[in-house]
């Protein structure tokens, strides 16, 4: 009889344990879901990690893809371009904008989730980018029209989407990194350069952003960088949800000046002598503020799922 009591006070305890775990559990999940005053964050005031410098390549450049980033920014090359757009071709209104990066590697922000699943679903995505044949030619220009603004990208008639992959960023929705046959470069149609240094000036940057229309706008009020802490970011939000907290210590805030005519700007990017670098994607936009992740975080992810681009020993 004892040993059958011994045997049925296991039991309860194990019972119990597991309904605490599962209590834990639950209790944990509910704080997810609870929004906190950004005050709360425990990384609220914390100093933003040093991130070191990727080495891309043992050139005095030390660019991520040889001749990326160049960009003349007059006349019929005024539009971004590394600027390319992801059409579904059973849905020509299910489309993403993206970055190039290589001539086989593209990526885009977490608005393509329906192209995406449209990929793995089968459907084949047309690729377009660079300047259309002919401005009348609907076959090979795929144009958008949004606020008295049209944007243009031709057709890369032949080439193909091959892979994609999923990267996840911090507190927020993926970056895709998207593998294609690869294309022939030209004035109009050029990779823009990822990051080549660590994050300690970054307050003396100057930086501009880039929304999907390719439109650009300097970010800096009185032409100067105002570089404040992450966490002004955020304060406007009074309460937010508590994995955000994790991307106040690896996002980069901005005071700006109001541009009407930029739509929500997707990339921050900076310019360092004759070369544009990407250097975040957008998570935070109002009159006032913005905020983006640095993608100095997801550095190594990013080259590890991109072809024809390679970090090496400094």
């Amino acid at each position: 009889m004892k040993f059958h009591i011994q045997i049925a006070q296991v039991i309860s305890f194990a019972i119990c344990t597991f309904s605490l775990i599962l209590t834990e559990h639950s209790r944990n999940d509910e704080l997810k879901k609870k929004n906190i005053n950004v005050t709360d964050c425990l990384n609220y005031l914390t100093p933003k990690p040093h991130f070191e410098a990727p080495v891309f390549s043992n050139d005095t450049e030390n660019l991520s893809f040889e001749n990326c980033g160049s960009w003349k920014n007059e006349g019929d090359n005024a539009k971004a371009p590394w600027r390319i757009q992801l059409v579904d071709t059973n849905d020509t209104l299910n489309n993403c904008d993206g970055i190039l990066i290589s001539d086989k590697t593209i990526i885009t922000y977490w608005t393509s989730t329906s192209v995406f699943h449209s990929f793995m679903r089968g459907n084949a995505l047309r690729i377009h980018g660079g300047p259309c044949e002919m401005s009348n030619d609907t076959e090979s220009c795929f144009r958008f029209y949004n606020i008295n603004r049209r944007s243009d990208l031709g057709l890369l008639s032949g080439q193909k989407v091959l892979d994609v992959n999923l990267i996840n960023l911090i507190g927020l929705p993926f970056l895709y990194v998207w593998t294609i046959t690869p294309l022939k470069l030209s004035d109009g149609l050029t990779p823009i350069c990822l990051w080549n240094e660590d994050n300690s000036r970054d307050e003396q940057l100057q930086y501009f952003a880039q929304d999907e229309f390719g439109s650009t706008t300097s970010l800096a009020i009185d032409n100067k960088s105002n570089y404040v802490g992450a966490e002004q970011c955020y304060m406007e939000h009074n309460m937010m949800r508590i994995e955000i907290c994790e991307a106040i210590r690896f996002s980069i805030c901005l005071n700006v000046k109001s541009d009407p005519k930029l739509l929500a700007p997707t990339y921050l990017l900076v310019q360092k002598g004759s070369r544009v670098y990407l250097r975040g994607l957008n998570t935070y936009y109002s009159r006032e503020r913005q905020s983006w992740i640095d993608l100095l975080v997801k550095m190594e992810s990013l080259i590890a799922y991109s072809t024809n681009l390679t970090m090496t020993r400094a």
